[in-house]
C-alpha cells in the first residue's frame, strides 16, 4: 500500500465537491447563528465564483452602531487547507486591522494561525469584536503592516464556538 505524504510545497487542496459541501457547510452556520448583526446576502454559493457576501452591521455598543457594512469571503481552491480572503466592499469601516482598499488583518485570517478547523462565522465574529473593542475611528498608520498591536482574542474560545 502506498502512502502519500505532503510536503509543504505541494498545495493542499479538496475535491470541487468537497470545497463545495464546506463552503455550504459555512452559509449554514451563518445563517443559524442568530447574531443580529450578521446577515449572509449569498443566496446560493457559486463553485466558479467562489465568493460569499456577509452583511455586518456595528455593534450597538461601539462607535460603529448604525452603520452596515459588507464582507467578500473568496474561497481558493485550497480552501480549507488555505484561510479565505476576506474584505470590506462597498465602504471601509476606519479601523487599525481594515486597510482603506478593504482588505481585513485579523488574528484568525494570520497564516500562522490559520486551520481548516476555522469556519467563516468565527472570522466574522471577530471582525465585529475588533470593531466593538476599538476606542476610535483610525486607519492603519503604515502602508505595509496592518497593525503592530495585537487584540487580546482568545483563539481557543473562537474556536470551541464556532467548531461545535
Amino acid at each position: 500500500t502506498y502512502i502519500h505524504t505532503y510536503t509543504q510545497e505541494e498545495p493542499h487542496t479538496m475535491s470541487l465537491t468537497a470545497r463545495v459541501r464546506r463552503i455550504h457547510k459555512e452559509m449554514g452556520k451563518i445563517q443559524d447563528s442568530g447574531n443580529e448583526h450578521i446577515r449572509l446576502l449569498t443566496e446560493r454559493f457559486n463553485p466558479d465564483v467562489g465568493v460569499l457576501l456577509i452583511a455586518i452591521y456595528g455593534p450597538s455598543d461601539s462607535i460603529y452602531a448604525g452603520e452596515a457594512y459588507t464582507l467578500e469571503a473568496s474561497f481558493s481552491d485550497q480552501f480549507p487547507f488555505k484561510s479565505p480572503q476576506v474584505m470590506f466592499i462597498d465602504g471601509t469601516p476606519q479601523h487599525p486591522y481594515f486597510r482603506p482598499e478593504g482588505h481585513v488583518r485579523t488574528k484568525l485570517l494570520h497564516p500562522d494561525n490559520w486551520s481548516p478547523a476555522i469556519f467563516l462565522l468565527a472570522i466574522v465574529t471577530e471582525v465585529l469584536q475588533v470593531m466593538r473593542d476599538c476606542p476610535r475611528k483610525v486607519r492603519p498608520s503604515n502602508t505595509t503592516c496592518c497593525c503592530l498591536e495585537v487584540y487580546n482574542i482568545d483563539l481557543s474560545v473562537l474556536l470551541l464556538l464556532f467548531f461545535f
